[in-house]
């Protein structure tokens, strides 16, 4: 169950036009809250349009996941999210890279059950053609 909800971790601005605009850290948050407004509503399409085809996430126990089974999970009727939000979120760049540190925390039912996590995050971004995707992403159990 935490595994689902550690591929849940981490929507694109309007019109990337608005991202080039703004400096790339304050749009590394933009993109991570509207990622997670995109979760807690179980858009699909919102989410799918800033994983990189090739997005690989790493999750307690070194288990993978992939673009497709991100949006599996983001889809998934039986996970109701209530809270989908990072806090003390940190965005270090290096040229068409940056990297996005904080604490994701989910809290809402899976399966009917409750659940609250909360998740220690690293999301690795990069700009491709002028749009920011997330490429690789970790997750683990904040203690």
């Amino acid at each position: 169950m935490m595994n689902v909800m550690a591929a849940l971790a981490a929507a694109p601005v309007a019109g990337h036009v608005a991202a080039q605009n703004r400096p790339p850290a304050e749009t590394i948050v933009e993109l991570d809250r509207r990622l997670n407004q995109a979760i807690l509503a179980h858009d699909t399409a919102a989410a799918g349009a800033l994983y990189d085809d090739d997005f690989v996430l790493t999750v307690a126990g070194g288990r993978f996941k992939r673009k497709a089974d991100m949006l599996a999970d983001i889809g998934n009727p039986a996970v109701a999210l209530t809270v989908c939000e990072t806090t003390g979120v940190t965005v270090r760049e290096r040229g068409a890279t940056a990297v996005l540190t904080g604490v994701l925390r989910q809290a809402g039912t899976v399966n009917g059950r409750p659940m609250d996590v909360r998740l220690h995050v690293t999301d690795t971004w990069v700009n491709v053609d002028g749009r920011w995707l997330l490429l690789a992403g970790h997750a683990s159990v904040a203690e």
